[in-house]
């Protein structure tokens, strides 16, 4: 008796202190254009890289990077970065951005963008809508037509669907 006393006394603090917990509102910090360095209010992507910052990408505004404290907008005005309607990215073991978009997909080494597009390599659309970087670093690429493509370092080969 004594031990389902004390049982129900620890179970009643531990319900007791759950309910508490929860009936305390969250803390929620909106950035927008207004309060802060986002470039466009309408945010498509984000993801942090290794050394922490994260990564925005934007409907119409380009590539926004949050160190913590510093803002810096990539956007066809001021960078290589093809278009300013950012769909997707992701991150390489060599620490190199893939950005893709309503132009096609974009690597950035932190100083230099390379683009690839219809016109300059196997990419089949000009509109990346999804990335992903396997186990082996091959960056895996979908896109608007029903199909993958896939980049292994040189060459974009494309993956027809059905």
């Amino acid at each position: 008796m004594k031990t389902v006393l004390v049982l129900g006394i620890v179970v009643l603090l531990v319900i007791g202190s759950a309910v508490a917990a929860s009936s305390q509102a969250p803390e929620w910090i909106v950035y927008d254009t207004a309060n802060s360095g986002l470039p466009y209010n309408y945010v498509d992507c984000l993801a942090f890289d290794a050394p922490g910052n994260i990564w925005i990408g934007t409907k119409g505004g380009g590539l926004a990077k949050l160190d913590g404290e510093n803002w810096t907008v990539y956007d066809t005005a001021n960078s290589g970065l093809p278009y300013n309607s950012v769909w997707c990215f992701a991150f390489d073991a060599p620490g190199n951005e893939w950005v893709g978009g309503g132009g096609g997909l974009a690597k950035f080494d932190g100083e230099n963008w390379t683009v690839y597009n219809r016109a300059n390599s196997g990419l089949p659309s000009g509109c990346v809508e999804a990335l992903a970087i396997d186990e082996q670093g091959n960056l895996w690429i979908g896109v608007n037509v029903k199909d993958f493509s896939q980049y292994r370092g040189k060459d974009i080969s494309h993956c027809p669907g059905k």
